[in-house]
């Protein structure tokens, strides 16, 4: 008689599928982690951004103006909130890409008023506006653009 030893296919199919269902637990954990990692990372930045402006203003009176919405998309210096960099903040945050959308944080202010938003561009193509992790039970949700952005601002400025 002889002596065999080794594994039969249905074994090794069986520890295939079982090391396959593994991974594919795994990948879906990681996304989850990742993207709670850069949601924080992003609240964080954008903290940051705020209490600078809010030190900004307690020593100057006033907030930093600006005549229109400035982004840091649009600048390629540490400008678009003036007079923050390099005294109440070394640098600003940049964003990330995220899918098809190009995120920015965007800043508007009269002096008196201000507001600070982070915002996704849902007009591109493609690109569906926030992703609900970003907006469930989030109180800094934007009240002028709850599906795209949210930030903090001043009263004044709530539904700007």
């Amino acid at each position: 008689m002889r002596d065999r030893s080794g594994f039969t296919i249905v074994e090794l199919l069986i520890v295939i599928v079982v090391i396959g269902i593994l991974a594919a637990i795994s990948i879906v954990a990681y996304n989850g982690v990742r993207e709670k990692a850069e949601l924080a990372e992003l609240k964080q930045n954008l903290s940051s951004l705020n209490k600078a402006v809010l030190m900004y203003h307690a020593e100057n009176g006033s907030y930093p103006v600006s005549t229109s919405w400035r982004g840091n998309n649009q600048v390629v210096d540490d400008s678009f909130i003036p007079g923050l960099a390099p005294q109440y903040i070394a640098t600003t945050p940049q964003v990330k890409p995220h899918g098809a959308s190009r995120p920015t944080f965007l800043y508007l202010s009269n002096g008196t008023d201000y507001k600070l938003i982070y915002i996704v561009d849902s007009g591109e193509a493609g690109s569906t506006g926030l992703p609900q992790s970003h907006r469930d039970n989030n109180p800094l949700l934007d009240p002028a653009r709850p599906s795209r952005a949210w930030g903090y601002w001043s009263s004044g400025y709530r539904t700007q």
